[in-house]
């Protein structure tokens, strides 16, 4: 037997799965620490301005779906019934808001309207 069909179930794994949420969540705030000790030397520093809004935004989406799963613990509910669809408008929140911070329309000096019309695409 080939140890392939394993690996590949490994991520399965409950145990497994939450180390990889608290890891993304871990590097998510490392991220976010050095866009900030970026941003402190420098007050012109925009672009890790953006990046460290960016890094926030991330980790604050990660937060969401742990605090979706406590939820799920506490109110004892199936975790089939929240958890996927909440990992899924996560991933896509991640991804709508790392695209935001190297988009072109906010090196322009409309960073506000962007971040409001993310949030505004997020909702849809």
């Amino acid at each position: 037997m080939s140890a392939t069909p394993d690996l590949l179930n490994l991520f399965t794994e409950p145990s497994v799965a939450l180390l990889y949420f608290l890891s993304v969540i871990l590097l998510s705030q490392a991220a976010l620490f050095m866009a900030l000790g970026q941003r402190l030397r420098g007050r012109r520093e925009n672009s890790a301005s953006r990046y460290a809004q960016a890094s926030l935004g991330v980790m604050l989406s990660w937060m969401v779906l742990m605090v979706g799963a406590i939820v799920v613990l506490v109110t004892r509910t199936p975790s089939r019934l929240i958890l996927p669809p909440l990992d899924r408008a996560v991933s896509a929140m991640v991804v709508l808001t790392i695209s935001l911070a190297y988009d072109s329309c906010c090196t322009a000096g409309g960073s506000d309207y962007c971040w409001l019309r993310l949030y505004g695409v997020a909702m849809v």
